[in-house]
Formats: structure tokens, sequence, C-alpha cells
């Protein structure tokens, strides 16, 4: 997910990967031998018609070996990326049991990259059953002074990802090609954002944490799996237009103005709304 959208060149970042339900487990009890709803194999190549906000073009997307990665074996896809809406990146997945899991990074600065994993598809899942997760990044302190508060602060953001198991096809078609046994999976983000005020007002020690973005949806993707062909289509939507987050908040009747940290946030959110369509043309093996 190299998005673009979050590179807030204010922050250095501490990152925390937290999941309930996309933890890993083995889902024995249920066609885990089967499937292959995300193809993994040597020497796959498919060539898809992307689309990002309305800039068309073909993208092949390749199977280019394996990576090591925390003791874990990662299968590279070349320009993988475009499939989860972070570009023509390479996309790094491994599958542990029923479960499809990616190696995935926010590119927040040119210098700093923030890794994560989570898992985006558990074939396991019944028709309405949800994969959900979660993952906060927090800012180093920086100070604070106003109206006689002499403190520090930090801004966390959490990021929620449900991805819910929309139906389970016989068959789906894209470009005039028709494929079986088709997963279709909705994946809803949301943001958060808290501010921790610490510090000294008259004397008296204050720590304090509010809440200045309530948790709001920022993106919607459906995504088609093809057993044996990998995804098959995909859509995604990020949009901040509507995104709300408070300039002001008050602390033991203390008011702040937090428009001067705050702004640069909305500024580069704001301006940064994404729309993509893949489209599989052809699948090799």
């Amino acid at each position: 997910m190299k998005y673009s959208i979050l590179a807030l060149s204010l922050f250095s970042f501490l990152l925390f990967n937290s999941c309930s339900d996309s933890d890993e487990s083995d889902n024995s009890n249920s066609n885990t031998e089967n499937n292959n709803y995300v193809v993994l194999s040597s020497n796959s190549k498919w060539n898809y018609s992307y689309t990002e906000n309305s800039n068309s073009e073909n993208v092949i997307v390749e199977e280019n070996g394996n990576k090591t990665i925390a003791g874990k074996s990662y299968t590279i896809l070349n320009n993988g990326a475009i499939l989860f809406a972070g570009g023509k990146n390479e996309a790094q997945i491994r599958k542990s049991g029923n479960q499809y899991i990616i190696y995935d990074t926010f590119s927040l600065t040119s210098d700093v990259s923030i890794p994560l994993e989570y898992a985006f598809l558990d074939v396991s899942k019944n028709v309405g059953e949800t994969l959900s997760g979660n993952f906060s990044y927090t800012t180093e302190p920086a100070t604070i002074s106003q109206n006689g508060f002499s403190g520090t602060y930090t801004i966390t953001t959490t990021i929620y990802l449900d991805s819910t198991m929309e139906e389970k096809l016989d068959t789906f078609t894209v470009l005039d090609t028709s494929y079986s046994d088709v997963l279709k999976v909705n994946r809803t983000t949301y943001l958060k954002v808290d501010l921790n005020v610490s510090g000294q007002y008259l004397g008296i020690n204050i720590n304090n944490d509010t809440t200045i973005a309530e948790k709001q949806q920022i993106g919607t993707e459906t995504m088609y799996f093809a057993n044996n062909y990998g995804i098959i289509q995909s859509n995604s939507s990020l949009n901040f237009n509507d995104l709300n987050i408070n300039n002001t908040i008050s602390i033991s009747g203390i008011n702040f103005d937090i428009s001067d940290y705050i702004n640069p946030i909305k500024s580069d959110l704001l301006d940064s709304n994404i729309e993509t369509e893949c489209m599989l043309i052809s699948y090799e093996k």
C-alpha cells in the first residue's frame, strides 16, 4: 500500500500492528489443500487493464522469486501492488492455511517507509463473515505551548481494515472471459486520529487523550478471486473529501487551537484521492 495520500512529511513514525480475525490460523477444516485463489507459482504472469484516476494502460504482473522476511517466505509479484491500490510497485504475498497475507509498506516520506503485514483474504470465511485488522502509527513527541500550558503532544492515526466475504460465485465474467469458482470480497478502510497532550498548567500535571477525528470510512475495494487464476478484477476508491478532523480541543477547561498541527495533515489527505480498476486480460503459467 504505498499510498502517496499517507505521505505525512511532518512525522517520524512508530508502527504497532495488531489484528483480530486476521491473525493467522491453520483453518484445517476447510479445503486448505485445494484453494489457489491467489496464484503464487513460479513463472506466473498476468496482463491487466489498469486504470488510475482515468489514466489507463496495460500492466504486466509477474512472479519474480521469493523473499524471506522475519523468517517467512513471500512470493514477489512485480507490479502486484496495482491490485491493492498501491501503484506499480511489487507485492510480497504468502499463504498460510486458507489465509493470503501481504507484507506491505506505507511510504510516508522519501526516507520513511513503515512495514506491516496483514491477511487480505480468508477462504474459510462464509458469505457475510468479515476478516478484520488494524494498525496504528504515532508521531514522536513535539512541543506545544499555549494559554499557560507547556508540554508535548503526539498524534496517533489508526487504520482499520474490514474484508467481508460478499459472494461465492459459480462463474464471473471479466472482459468477455468467464471464470469459475470465484470469491467476491468487499474491503472497507476506516481512519481514526487521536491526540495526546502531556505537560503542566499552573503547576498541575496534565496527561490527556482526545479523539480529534472519529473513526470514519475513507476507502472501499471490491476484489474478485478466481481459483487457479488469482485476482481477476479489483476496484478501489480512497476518498478524503468528507474527512472531518477537529481544529480545536478543550482539556481541563483549557482551549487549544491545534490548526497549525492538523492543517498539514488535512492538506495532504484532502488533496490525495484515488480511484483504481484492474481487469484481467490474460494469464500465463
